[in-house]
């Protein structure tokens, strides 16, 4: 009579050297029921508990650690991955890949280690179900909440043959273009920083001509040096047409 699954992963606790053998060993019959207790069937850990007659914690470790060494070791096949044999049908394999991802579900058991191995379970999935043409989402739930895959990416990581949106990036013609042509806020700014510019020349002129015209009033008089000795007395035109450097009380030489 050939041992069940739970045997031979207490037998691999004990002897962990029996692992290199048992990858090259086909998938027991019964791996479902170890996948199971993994995942926290409470049915199944109690049936292989009194079949093994040890406690249910152990039955559970020794159910992960042989998962660990005999399906999900580096390199594993697809088929073994899901712990098929190669021949099994179709719902067979889906029955093994959601009890699988139940157990390594990051919001299960909060596992980074776990959560990578439950990617190589849903690739597997993948290609062991290839020819489906019906995808399987309920997987990647998991994946899209903890990060670990894109929204928009398939099971193989891959974006599925849609028709990609237009870039919104602009090309190098079209900034060219934006830099070489400036808008209509760029024109607007330039005639009003010009019509500033201008304004504020004006006022600066009548400011000082106003100073010059008072200055003049306030002296009264004009007196204009002709030579030494000498002195005019001139109007408010004639100092302008005279060209008179300074307007005062006092004689100026020019």
């Amino acid at each position: 009579m050939a041992k069940h699954s739970i045997q031979i992963a207490l037998q691999l606790m004990q002897m962990p050297w029996l692992g290199q053998e048992l990858r090259r060993q086909p998938v027991p019959d019964d791996v479902l029921d170890l996948i199971k207790v993994a995942a926290g069937c409470r049915d199944i850990c109690l049936e292989l508990q009194k079949l093994t007659g040890r406690k249910p914690e152990v039955v559970r470790a020794a159910a992960m650690h042989y998962l660990h060494a005999a399906l999900l070791f580096p390199g594993a096949p697809p088929a073994r991955v899901l712990g098929l044999r190669g021949s099994e049908a179709r719902e067979i394999a889906l029955r093994h890949k959601r009890w699988l991802i139940k157990w390594l579900h990051p919001d299960v058991n909060g596992n980074v280690w776990e959560a990578a191995q439950m990617a190589r379970v849903v690739t597997a999935w993948n290609d062991v179900n290839a020819d489906s043409r019906v995808p399987d989402h309920g997987a990647f739930e998991g994946l899209l909440q903890k990060g670990m895959m894109r929204p928009g990416e398939d099971r193989r990581g891959l974006r599925p043959h849609l028709a990609a949106p237009p870039s919104r990036t602009a090309t190098t013609t079209q900034v060219r273009s934006r830099a070489r042509s400036p808008g209509p806020s760029r024109i607007v700014i330039t005639i009003l920083s010009a019509m500033a510019i201008t304004g504020i020349a004006g006022i600066v002129v009548m400011l000082q001509d106003g100073a010059s015209d008072a200055h003049f009033l306030e002296a009264g008089k004009c007196y204009v040096s002709e030579a030494p000795g000498q002195s005019l007395i001139g109007t408010r035109d004639s100092c302008r047409k005279d060209s008179l450097a300074v307007c005062s009380n006092a004689v100026v030489e020019r």
